[in-house]
């Protein structure tokens, strides 16, 4: 197996995209299909209130982004070094 993904290489080439899921165990949510829009501001409130601090735990850093508005985090991203 290759192990390209355990080399640091100094050029923006690569990208690695990955997507987290979560198990769905809030009973009182219904499925984002259902959702009111007062429910899923809600929920993402008590999301990023949950995973505050995530970054103490293990000494990493850590950013959240809405899928929408992906695009504008990637260029202010590319535009900070930050890749």
């Amino acid at each position: 197996m290759s192990d390209w993904f355990e080399r640091v290489e100094n050029d923006s080439s690569n990208v690695v995209y990955s997507r987290v899921r979560l198990s769905r165990n809030w009973d009182e949510y219904a499925f984002p299909s259902r959702l009111m829009d007062r429910e899923s501001r809600e929920l993402v409130v008590r999301l990023e209130q949950g995973i505050q601090g995530l970054g103490s735990l293990d000494g990493h850093r850590y950013e959240s982004a809405f899928l929408s508005q992906l695009r504008i985090w990637i260029r202010r991203r590319l535009r900070s070094g930050g890749f």
